[in-house]
Parts: C-alpha cells; sequence; structure tokens
C-alpha cells in the first residue's frame, strides 16, 4: 500500500547517489528518475516521492542502523549492488523532510 507523497530534499551534489538509493527503496521501477536537478530550492533538489508503509517510517525516524538495514535488504531483494554505508549516511544525513525543506534551506 503506498502512502500519500513525502517531500524530499537532499543537496544537489548527491543526487546521482539518491537517485541510486531511489532506484533501490522503489516498490517499481523509475526510482532512479526519483530527484530531478530541474526541481530546486536553493542547493536542494525536491522530490515528492510515495513510500510504502514500512519504507516511509524508515526515512521518516531517520535511525542510522534502521536505514542501513533496510536499504541494504531492499538492494539484495532487487538483485541490486548496495549502497556503500558510507553513501547511505551520507545521505541520511543530509535529508530533508517535508516542512523542514523550506525553513532549513
Amino acid at each position: 500500500m503506498w502512502t500519500e507523497r513525502l517531500a524530499l530534499s537532499i543537496p544537489l551534489t548527491l543526487i546521482a547517489e539518491a537517485n541510486t538509493l531511489g532506484a533501490i527503496i522503489d516498490q517499481d521501477s523509475g526510482g532512479s528518475l526519483t530527484f530531478d536537478p530541474n526541481q530546486t530550492v536553493g542547493d536542494y533538489v525536491v522530490a515528492y516521492v510515495p513510500f510504502t508503509e514500512t519504507m516511509r517510517g524508515v526515512v521518516e525516524r531517520r535511525i542510522a542502523a534502521e536505514w542501513q538495514a533496510a536499504i541494504a535488504q531492499r538492494a539484495e531483494q532487487k538483485g541490486m549492488e548496495p549502497l556503500s554505508p558510507e553513501t547511505i549516511e551520507l545521505l541520511r544525513s543530509s535529508l530533508k523532510i517535508g516542512d523542514e525543506i523550506e525553513s532549513e534551506i
């Protein structure tokens, strides 16, 4: 079951890594196109992303160990190369969600 779209933003410099993450966590296809360099606020790229309930919770809680485990598991399930733990942590710590996008950028 998909949730409502959630606004996410990451630094424009991490767009390739963020789109790799999108490909891993997307239930369908097309996740590799999640972040569009033409959709920016300041130096951040913004996307409005639907999630499954489980993955939305992982994203919103931003617990490092939970991100590491969930993303590695999802990559394995999809037969994809996992992101490095360092890249996952960089994305997690750089992520802005919802109202944080306008107020912190």
